[in-house]
């Protein structure tokens, strides 16, 4: 199905020529949205593909530690690094494409591009009016809560978007950091270990087994799990006083 020509129809189509789009995709249209026909087939195909992205994602991680182990005759931490930044160009690029088809601009931080991470409620960011736990930052916008899949989004209204709060974030491919506006704060609740991680200046953050820490190991930068911390390691925070 070629997806930008549906969305160019939804713009600027007459209803015939997207009934006649749905109709040549075996889609249907039901109270003015659009749906599948055959919902079993689709699932099987996620279900399909989703195994497939599962064995190569393993191929690949294996790969990748092979590389970063003293022990491999092809051990090498530039390439690490070069596998990570190759990632982040690939995730950036993916990102933008997406929000080219659904807005028509091709930009990763696009007005269709949402990015999220699992840190505890407690732990304290930076943003535009200063340090303030997360929590802190869901109650700002609690008036516009949204409940979905056992997960509360806090969402700021329209009339917030031009005056609201900003977090402060790292721009690794130019190295510099600048506050963002905030797409939602989501909250959940989940099983996974949690650890605690305490830099030398005091600062602690929680967060979740399977959240990437950006360190400094050797003279390299490479993403790492709280498990995977060494004491050697450098670990890559963003100051306000690099931002603009």
């Amino acid at each position: 199905m070629n997806v930008e020509k549906l969305s160019q129809l939804l713009k600027t189509g007459t209803r015939d020529e997207i009934e006649s789009f749905c109709q040549n995709n075996n889609l249907d249209i039901k109270d003015n949205k659009i749906y599948p026909k055959d919902k079993q087939k689709i699932q099987e195909e996620f279900a399909f593909w989703d195994k497939r992205q599962l064995v190569k994602k393993i191929n690949l991680n294996s790969l990748y530690g092979a590389l970063l182990n003293p022990g491999s005759r092809f051990f090498d931490q530039r390439l690490g690094q070069s596998t990570t930044l190759t990632g982040r160009s690939i995730a950036r690029h993916m990102a933008a494409q997406t929000n080219q088809v659904i807005t028509g601009d091709y930009d990763h931080v696009g007005e269709s591009i949402i990015y999220g991470d699992s840190v505890a409620g407690n732990s304290v960011i930076r943003t535009s009016i200063g340090k303030i736990p997360i929590e802190e930052l869901f109650k700002q916008f609690r008036h516009t809560i949204r409940t979905e899949g056992g997960k509360e989004y806090a969402i700021p209204t329209e009339a917030e978007e031009d005056d609201q709060i900003k977090v402060l974030g790292y721009n690794a491919y130019d190295d510099t950091s600048n506050f963002s506006n905030i797409s939602y704060v989501m909250k959940h609740k989940t099983t996974k270990q949690l650890y605690e991680i305490e830099t030398e200046d005091g600062e602690i953050i929680t967060v979740t087994e399977d959240h990437s820490i950006i360190v400094d190991r050797g003279g390299f930068t490479t993403e790492v799990k709280p498990a995977e911390l060494r004491d050697d390691d450098v670990l890559i925070t963003v100051t306000e006083t690099l931002a603009t």
